[in-house]
């Protein structure tokens, strides 16, 4: 006997990247391989699943940073662009488009499919992972008004996936 809920969910999760704690200070002396063990232990399967990776680091006072209200203003925008292209489907935002969906919903043109395509070769990732990545680099996309997906859309998606940065 099995049941099926519908579940919509944003989960958000935080770890460090060695067992030692102290990369942020600079002081950590573990190695690749001991980096690469803590994080196979840690997230394993979970991995594929998880579409954003980002380090955060504490703010640079000489960068330009947005406004609260300015972020609020782009994400807005954003949102409204995902809600005109998605009206005549039931998927509300990119992260709802499923996978087999994606073809038509997130198309890719010339360069950017070339782009994607050397992604999926060279770096071997799962057809789950590939998919996150096109929905993210259409956010992207939406968050700077571009009609169309573009190399430097897919190239923020895939810094998204910092991890890998620890894991090679």
């Amino acid at each position: 006997l099995s049941f099926l809920f519908p579940a919509h969910f944003l989960l958000i999760a935080t770890t460090n990247p060695c067992a030692c704690g102290r990369q942020r200070a600079g002081l950590c002396e573990c190695s690749t391989q001991a980096r690469t063990q803590y994080m196979n232990r840690i997230l394993g399967p979970l991995r594929d699943r998880i579409d954003l990776e980002v380090p955060v680091e504490g703010p640079d006072p000489e960068d330009d940073q947005l406004s609260g209200a300015q972020a609020l203003g782009l994400i807005d925008a954003a949102g409204e662009r995902q809600r005109v292209r998605l009206r005549k489907t039931p998927h509300r935002f990119n992260g709802e488009i499923p996978a087999a969906e994606l073809e038509s919903l997130v198309p890719l043109r010339s360069a950017a499919l070339r782009e994607y395509h050397a992604y999926a070769r060279s770096r071997q990732f799962s057809y789950r992972t590939l998919a996150g990545i096109r929905r993210e680099a259409r956010t992207v996309a939406d968050l700077e008004g571009a009609e169309e997906i573009r190399p430097v859309d897919l190239q923020e998606a895939l810094y998204y996936r910092c991890l890998d940065r620890y894991w090679s």
